[in-house]
């Protein structure tokens, strides 16, 4: 009984520290795993505020200045300009504080990758 007890010792005194070594890693492994989540569901958040902000400006200019125009054949190639510039305006403004200060640590184009959103939502407008 006494050897039995002793051999059982020893694997016990073998197993735990290579169990808690699996177990560290399986922690840590969980931990990066949901980091990783949350950080993809941080962006994809922001990414999705963009996309509201952007098609919010486009049908806000779209129907207060580019109807408007084109009613009047203004619409001239600097007009397009003005509307672009008064749509990135209003999506840029529309974006939460969290929103602008994620894109700017992720050192993006906001400017360049909304100027790309509204061109392509009145693209898909002009479409449909």
């Amino acid at each position: 009984m006494d050897l039995l007890l002793e051999i059982l010792q020893a694997i016990i005194g073998v197993a735990v520290p290579i169990l808690a070594g699996f177990l560290i890693r399986f922690v840590d492994s969980a931990a990066k795993d949901a980091k990783a989540r949350t950080e993809n569901n941080r962006a994809r958040m922001y990414i999705d505020e963009l996309n509201a902000s952007v098609s919010t400006a486009v049908a806000y200019v779209s129907q207060t200045y580019v109807n408007e125009l084109k009613d009047d054949d203004k619409f001239s190639v600097e007009k397009q300009k003005l509307a672009l510039g008064h749509a990135l305006g209003i999506a840029r403004g529309l974006l939460s504080a969290e929103a602008l200060k994620y894109f700017e640590m992720a050192q993006a184009d906001i400017a360049g990758f909304l100027t790309t959103k509204i061109e392509e939502r009145v693209y898909l407008q002009n479409q449909g």
